[in-house]
Order: structure tokens, then sequence, then C-alpha cells
């Protein structure tokens, strides 16, 4: 063979060499163990469920991502690959609408099926705020923090001696172009509950605002997002004061600017 023909049967061979490499199916064959041939991005990938991947990672689809943990801090929620902040949980019914718990479209009421006020929500022995001690104290306080230059709305304070589930109301007015707030303190009731409802019976009676807090202590649009009125004419409606769970005294008192 001369030198011109072994140059030429070289060339032919180096450009089948590289067509075969360049076929899918040889590649795909020339995968490592573990992995497969993914033609969406033209290489060796790791295999579905990640076998493969380091220890506190996982397969996602296409790459080895970090796996949930047990559980992420409070306040936060687990987007896929990470905590992160995530909003308060509300009631069966309502949505989280600027920082507040709000009625969803067609929703079915707040918390317990009817709204706080509801039926089946039995009444609280009424107290005078001056004999609720500690709690008219702490209410005092986070009003000063939550409602800073409101002011009382008249005849829209409610306190009592509460078992778990029971509640008070009290009609008020929500005028237009007015902001409220509504601050709630427990002394003994351990889950207190705020709501501003439609101040219709029963089921009809459903929930234009809801606290999105927890513990003795309620805010429903505490600062800076004070709720306003919907429409534009004065609403009769009931401020609704529940305790959720414990027992003894709690204070509430809705107030506007």
């Amino acid at each position: 063979m001369s030198w011109r023909t072994a140059l030429g049967v070289l060339a032919f061979g180096s450009v089948a060499g590289l067509m075969t490499t360049g076929c899918p199916s040889a590649t795909e064959g020339g995968c490592p163990p573990g992995m497969f041939w993914d033609a969406n991005y033209n290489q060796c990938v790791q295999q579905t469920g990640g076998g493969g991947c380091p220890p506190g990672t996982m397969w996602n689809g296409q790459t080895c991502a970090a796996s949930q943990p047990v559980g992420c801090p409070a306040g936060q929620t687990w987007n896929g690959s990470a905590c992160v902040a995530g909003g308060p949980q509300c009631p069966p019914g309502t949505t989280l609408q600027n920082n507040m718990c709000m009625p969803s479209f067609g929703g079915g009421g707040g918390v317990g099926g009817g709204g706080l006020g509801g039926g089946g929500c039995p009444p609280a022995a009424p107290l005078d705020p001056s004999m609720a001690g500690a709690a008219t104290q702490g209410l005092g306080l986070v009003a000063q923090q939550q409602a800073p230059g409101m002011t009382p709305v008249q005849g829209a304070g409610v306190a009592g001696n509460f078992q778990p589930g029971q509640c008070l109301e009290v009609q008020v007015t929500l005028n237009p172009g007015k902001c409220y707030t509504a601050v709630g303190q427990g002394a003994g009731v351990s889950e207190v509950e705020l709501q501003l409802a439609a101040n219709l019976p029963g089921p009809l009676a459903q929930p234009f605002a809801t606290d999105n807090t927890s513990g003795p202590t309620a805010v429903l649009g505490g600062q800076p997002n004070c709720f306003r009125a919907p429409g534009i004419f004065p609403i009769p409606a009931k401020f609704v004061l529940r305790a959720g769970a414990g027992q003894g005294a709690a204070v509430a008192q809705l107030y506007e600017k």
C-alpha cells in the first residue's frame, strides 16, 4: 500500500469515528453506570431517583437538588429547594389579602363554618372592661403599637369571661373612607380570635375580615395595614370576639381613623 493510500484510509477512519460519536445511540451506550443520555441536554445525566446524588440532595428530574428538610422554621414554607418566607395560614373560606385573612369569593364563612358570630357559637358572660384586669392592660399596650393615632369606635368594646368556643359580639357601623384596626387580648384565654362580619343572622354573617394572628393577642388590620370598609355607603356589621382555646377574661376594641 502506497503512503497516499494509507493516508486516505486513516482520514476516512477518523471521519467515520466522528460521525459515530455524534450518533445519540452510540453516545447513550457510552454513558457511565448510573447515568443515561438526555437528548434534550445532549449529554449524560444522572438517572431519575438520584441514586448517585450526594447526601442531602435528591434528583428533581434534571439535576441533584437539596432535599426537603424535616421541617421549616416557623413562618416559612418549602418551595421545592429551600425554606422561604411563607404567609400566615388563613381559616377555611378565607384567603390572604393585604396581610389580612379575607373571605374567599363564594366561600363558606370564617372560623367555625358560619363565621365567628354564626350559629353554634355560645355566648360568653359579658364583663366590664375595668374588671378584666391584665387583659385590659395588655390591650392598651398592643393598641399603642398597632393602632397609633386611631380613635376607639364608640360602643365597639367587648369584654367577657370566656370558656373555649364562646364568643361575644357588638353591632358596629363601618363608614366609607375610614380605616379600621381591631385589637384583642386574653388573660387565661390562650387563643383570641377577632372578626368583622355582615350584620346578618347565622350563616349569612359572612366575614369582611378575620385576624391572622395566633395566641392570646389578636390583631386585625394592624399597622400599617388597617382595614378599609368596602363600598361607598355605611355598612352595618358585627364585631366578634371569640375564645378559640383556654378560659378566662378577654377583651377587644375596634379603632378607626
